[in-house]
């Protein structure tokens, strides 16, 4: 899990751009869209070892105010 605290006003620009960074990594093997709610954006990224091994990662952001 990767929780993102946010605290400027324009936080679906924010998420936007982290979900991008995530989906654009050079590990990332697969990207599942957010859930109905926004509320989680699930990714699927490949660990660098001899015998590679996939981990999900769920990005979870936070409204801050």
């Amino acid at each position: 899990m990767i929780p993102l605290f946010i605290r400027k006003a324009r936080s679906e620009e924010i998420v936007a751009k982290a979900a991008k960074e995530l989906a654009e990594h050079p590990r990332c093997v697969s990207v599942g869209g957010p859930d109905h709610e926004n509320r989680q954006y699930n990714f699927v990224m490949r660990s660098t070892s001899a015998t590679p091994w996939d981990v999900e990662v769920a990005l979870i952001p936070f409204v801050v105010e």
